[in-house]
């Protein structure tokens, strides 16, 4: 009984198997049917491309023709800057020389306000901003009245107003604009339409070799934060302004030069790592590379190193909060305050 009941189970396997590969089998002819089928199309698109790049090369034809007749040429247009630049103005002939970083803070905060910056931002946003370009990095102002507040940062620096460049959409030129920028006399540069309407690879090479501009860039309004590359947040941070604009004062700014080396900071490694933990911690609230976390857990430290218990507060108020658009990432912000 035992022998009849294992050969039975051996013969039902056995089928099992036959049944298997015949099943095998049909998939292997069906799959062999379908690299025919795929086989046709390419060859069908291959004839349509092939019709396709004749037509266009018939257009390009065509366009060059009624090019020449009105009398451009594509080398000439090749050569002409896209590039609209509104050049810096001395307001004073005399300025004071800053060579104390709180003193350039006070400053700073004081223009913040008259640009429109609400007073009970103006002194956190001014260390903020302290902090990142003692940190070699740049500023993303996204928000109302950019020009009005690069100015603000400008005088301080300088006692000029801005440089500013409006790049046009889709603008490629990366040699362009680095020449453009080096052979400017301002030391602030305000880039406009840049980072949500070029490739960060047409910029990005510019940050990299510039050594002594301080360069700002700015987008209208946050609805386009979402799509960019979270690369860019290596070498520039957002400022939210639309938060925190108010009114204009009928002032006019502080205007002074400052000394190179108060932007020249050594903060502690302990203060670092500290903070670069508490960044670790917003995860789920934003994502930002590693990198990233870095470097803003080292603007951190130099807003520590002036004293000040709000470093977490303004990277949390000035740049995460606009970083976070779905609810999701607002309720895990809110409980990350709490």
């Amino acid at each position: 009984k035992r022998w009849f009941k294992s050969n039975e189970k051996l013969l039902k396997q056995s089928e099992d198997i036959k049944l298997g590969i015949e099943d095998l089998k049909m998939r292997r002819n069906q799959i062999l049917e379908d690299i025919e089928f795929l086989k046709l199309q390419k060859i069908d698109l291959e004839e349509e491309f092939i019709l396709v790049k004749d037509r266009v090369g018939e257009f390009i034809e065509s366009f060059q023709y009624l090019l020449d007749n009105v009398g451009l040429k594509t080398d000439d247009m090749g050569s002409q800057t896209n590039l609209y630049t509104i050049p810096s103005m001395a307001f004073e002939d005399r300025i004071t020389i800053i060579d104390e970083r709180e003193y350039f803070i006070e400053d700073l905060a004081a223009n913040l306000g008259i640009s429109g910056i609400r007073s009970d931002y103006s002194f956190d946003l001014a260390q903020y901003i302290y902090a990142i370009f003692a940190n070699r990095m740049n500023l993303l102002i996204v928000g109302y009245n950019t020009r009005k507040i690069a100015d603000a940062i400008s005088s301080v620096i300088c006692g000029r107003s801005a440089e500013i460049i409006t790049l046009p959409l889709g603008y490629n030129n990366c040699n362009e604009l680095i020449s453009v920028v080096n052979g400017l006399t301002g030391k602030v540069i305000l880039i406009e339409n840049a980072v949500d309407n070029i490739s960060e690879t047409t910029y990005i090479p510019l940050i990299k070799q510039n050594k002594d501009k301080f360069l700002i860039f700015s987008m209208e309004s946050s609805e386009n934060i979402g799509i960019l590359s979270n690369c860019i947040f290596n070498y520039m941070l957002p400022l939210d302004i639309d938060t925190i604009i108010g009114y204009e004062l009928d002032k006019p700014f502080c205007y002074s030069a400052v000394a190179e080396s108060i932007f020249n900071t050594d903060s502690e490694l302990q203060s670092k790592r500290y903070n670069f933990k508490d960044l670790e911690k917003l995860n789920k609230v934003v994502e930002l590379s590693r990198t990233s976390k870095l470097r803003i857990a080292e603007v951190m430290s130099i807003i520590d190193s002036l004293d000040s218990d709000n470093a977490i507060y303004d990277v949390l108020l000035f740049s995460i909060s606009m970083l976070c658009k779905s609810d999701d990432n607002k309720y895990e912000l809110k409980n990350f305050i709490e």
